[in-house]
């Protein structure tokens, strides 16, 4: 008979290898501290579930089993739907996961042989049970040796193993539960996000030196252009204040280099402004053809060739980026889904005081996530969504709602209200995507014109596009009558993605893609829209993301803002470009660097100067951590409020 102490070890490893091998990811130098560490669990739990009668031992035994392949099972399909793993702050976030119980039910279908090979060792050791050794255990030094050795061998490893990102880093200095499990499992992953959570663990700040040799090939600065800042004490602040992490970004913020004015500020002064966060909107599914008024949008205004839309924690992640400026990092979705933080430079707030009348619109439950909550304290106070007066005006008691029939029935409520700024929110490019009509009515509703083209794609890449062909007929409409009101070369058109459309697999999203997309970074690769009738297209190819939209649409409306309190920048300043992704990874000017193998691409033709990317590592911790706590610390209201 073999020993349920022995047992659960194995099995713990075998799940670490098997999610290993279901998601893809590499293997490097920490899957020693993987293997410590499920022994260190197994050979821990096998021991406590050997302290009782036989009876009670089974009913531990089993229990344990059970709920392991219950997390691992709930890991895989979570990151399959939307591209990350659980965490304890992700339950602020439980509600969208329940809202897509059809998709997961179809998710856990497609998973079924990830799933069944997670199950096996809860089947195996009930087919065999009788061969497992449930009794009191006789010696338990063996047991309590055991763990101590592999526990402290552990912990030793974490300490031998410190370069960027590795199993050092991740538990001391910084968090970042994606890298967490690439690096050293599920398990181990698990029980550092409990322990960081129950002891309200600070990320370190690292001190990044200044160096100017970096700065080559942005746009020039004048005598005549000026630092995008406002009248801000930083020597009293620092002098009056006790509270230890708010006098730290106190600190920073003073040090904080500001971006400066540029050619471009002012060209949008006293335009009106429609601004959209597109569901799932991506560069995929911009074509002349099928798509023509998206591809005419992209094109004919600002051209973004190198822009990107992180996907963090799906729609409220990318619309907190979107929004705030801040990149959306450790335990700040709560904080920013009650609306009691202080947004000084709300697009709301900034555009009311700058005389505008500001209108929001979504075609999904107006209240999903509290979302009323956070457009109210980013400064809208009208917003109508389903169930809260948008209803009255089109249907919404179908899936996904209409983009068309928002666009063009609340235009009417905002054109004669000049100047305006009128945020959107769409919700027709939502999957999951299929030519069903009872999972996506978008699909049937456009699947002869999708046919038309003949492409040679997979059904659900096809009917991904369905969504986006409504969108594209919804600024068509919304376009034509801004024209027929007279006041189109007077209106700017903005339009960003929340995330790729994850409901795609990387290689349906391959299946639409003009070039071959890797899952970390180039899936993420899209377009930021930003038209006007009466401007020259320009392009534009510095790197930017979603969170430098808001600092890039307040220079060109010459709106007051304070630069140094953004994350993000505006894109078409003298700031370096950066996009940031969910593991740490990151795209500058300079090239690409992959937290998962800490491997840095240089981009062709570029001179990286020496100790660039630990210059850059430490800019992107810094960026993470500084933005969780302007959230979880409602920081702007210390300084502006």
């Amino acid at each position: 008979m073999i020993k349920q102490t022995l047992l659960l070890p194995i099995f713990y490893i075998y799940y670490e290898v098997i999610l290993k091998l279901l998601l893809g990811i590499p293997w490097n130098i920490n899957v020693i501290l993987l293997v410590l560490g499920c022994l260190t669990l197994g050979v821990f739990f096998g021991f406590l579930n050997s302290l009782f009668p036989e009876k009670v031992n089974r009913i531990l035994f089993y229990g344990n089993v059970f709920l392991i392949t219950f997390y691992f099972g709930m890991q895989l399909c979570l990151f399959r739907l939307f591209g990350f793993y659980f965490e304890l702050s992700l339950l602020a976030a439980a509600d969208q996961v329940f809202s897509f119980s059809k998709e997961m039910i179809l998710l856990i279908i497609s998973q079924l042989f990830g799933i069944i090979l997670l199950l096996l060792p809860l089947i195996l050791s009930i087919i065999f049970r009788k061969k497992i050794n449930f009794h009191r255990e006789k010696r338990p030094l063996i047991s309590v040796l055991v763990t101590v050795l592999s526990a402290a061998l552990f912990c030793g490893g974490i300490f031998v193993l410190k370069d960027t990102n590795n199993a050092f880093d991740l538990a001391v200095m910084h968090h970042n539960m994606t890298l967490s499990v690439e690096n050293y499992g599920v398990l181990n992953s698990f029980l550092l996000d409990s322990y960081k959570k129950v002891t309200g663990f600070e990320e370190v700040i690292d001190v990044v030196e200044e160096d100017g040799s970096i700065l080559e090939n942005l746009p020039e600065v004048t005598n005549t252009h000026t630092p995008r800042t406002l009248p801000v004490d930083f020597d009293m602040l620092i002098a009056n204040e006790t509270d230890d992490t708010i006098l730290q970004l106190h600190e920073y913020f003073n040090n904080e280099k500001a971006t400066m004015t540029n050619k471009y500020t002012g060209m949008f002064e006293g335009k009106n402004l429609i601004f959209i966060l597109a569901e799932s909107f991506n560069e995929v599914a911009v074509d002349p053809n099928m798509t023509p008024t998206l591809y005419k949008l992209v094109h004919d205004g600002f051209y973004f060739t190198n822009f990107y839309t992180p996907t963090i924690n799906s729609t409220i992640g990318g619309e907190l980026q979107e929004l705030t400026s801040l990149y959306n990092g450790k335990n700040m979705l709560q904080s920013f889904r009650s609306g009691r933080n202080y947004y000084p430079f709300g697009i709301g707030t900034l555009f009311n005081n700058a005389g505008y009348h500001t209108f929001a619109y979504h075609n999904g439950v107006y209240n999903f996530q509290d979302r009323d909550q956070y457009l109210k304290a980013a400064g809208f106070n009208t917003y109508k969504g389903c169930r809260s007066g948008l209803e009255e005006m089109i249907n919404c008691n179908k899936w996904p709602e209409s983009d068309i029939e928002m666009m063009e029935t609340t235009v009417e409520e905002y054109m004669d209200q000049q100047p305006f700024m009128t945020y959107y929110v769409t919700i027709s490019g939502h999957g999951s995507y299929s030519f069903d009509g009872s999972i996506n009515g978008m699909g049937p509703k456009y699947e002869e014109y999708l046919r038309s083209f003949n492409l040679d794609v997979s059904d659900d890449a096809l009917a991904y596009l369905a969504g986006e062909i409504e969108l594209d007929r919804a600024l068509e409409t919304l376009m034509n009558k801004l024209e027929e009101k007279g006041i189109l070369d007077d209106t700017v058109i903005a339009l960003v993605g929340d995330h790729y459309p994850y409901f795609l697999s990387d290689e349906q999203v391959n299946e639409l893609s003009s070039y071959e997309k890797d899952g970390i970074i180039e899936i993420n690769h899209s377009n930021f829209i930003l038209y006007n009738s009466a401007m020259t297209p320009t392009t534009i190819e510095k790197v930017g993301s979603q969170i430098d939209v808001m600092p890039t649409i307040y220079n060109l409306f010459d709106l007051p803002f304070d630069s140094r309190f953004l994350i993000g920048k505006d894109i078409l300043s003298n700031a370096e470009g950066l996009a940031i992704f969910q593991n740490h990874s990151w795209v500058s000017d300079y090239g690409r660097y992959y937290a998962r193998s800490d491997t840095f691409v240089p981009k062709e033709g570029k001179n990286v100067p020496e100790g660039y990317v630990e210059r850059m590592n430490a800019i992107v911790n810094n960026k993470t951590i500084i933005s969780s706590l302007i959230i979880n610390n409602d920081y702007y209201s210390y300084v502006f409020k």
